[in-house]
């Protein structure tokens, strides 16, 4: 992570208006970046919303894939080619993707955000791959914080964290259900 956090490197940060966003804002400012934040948009790398609904509410799941899915995926159809652009072997450019734990342990209790939380892991792993291709090959990585406080679920925000223990696990289990996200390319 020492290449991402680094002075004079450039963060942009979408969904930066609170929560995780504005919190790894913050983070790359401490390191001397520079960070471009995005308040609002749908195309976000760093979209999340959560909802109460039933199995018979259509509208419930086509919400939160909306947001939590394909507001991830429509940012990554523009951003590779810019970053690639960027990146050097000497000096990667990096993508950082918001995912969440529920996307990796897929707890019971809300299939409708667990759904699309997988599926930007997926998203994420393919990605690396495809982005291998290019000689410039740009750092790729997927954000999994543990349970926070944040406006997604009505509290106020919290503190960042690239990994963090939830309260209910060890630190031993939340690190054992951690992926890379720092290689370039599979395995």
């Amino acid at each position: 992570m020492t290449s991402v956090f680094k002075a004079d490197n450039i963060a942009v940060i979408s969904g930066g208006a609170n929560g995780i966003g504005l919190a790894l804002a913050t983070k790359c400012v401490e390191y001397g970046m520079k960070a471009v934040i995005v308040k609002k948009t749908l195309l976000a790398l760093n979209a999340g919303i959560g909802l109460q609904g039933t199995w018979s509410d259509p509208a419930y799941f086509q919400k939160i894939m909306g947001v939590n899915l394909f507001g991830v995926k429509n940012n990554i159809s523009a951003l590779p080619p810019l970053v690639t652009d960027f990146s050097s072997k000497e000096s990667p450019a990096s993508i950082i993707i918001t995912g969440s734990k529920q996307g990796i342990t897929n707890l019971p209790g809300n299939p409708a955000y667990s759904a699309p939380k997988f599926a930007v892991k997926t998203v994420v792993e393919h990605l690396s791959f495809d982005l291998s291709k290019s000689s410039s090959c740009p750092s790729l990585q997927l954000l999994v914080p543990g349970w926070m406080f944040t406006g997604l679920r009505g509290n106020l925000p919290g503190k960042f964290y690239v990994i963090c223990p939830g309260n209910d696990v060890s630190e031993d289990t939340d690190k054992n259900d951690m992926v890379d996200g720092e290689r370039c390319g599979p395995g």
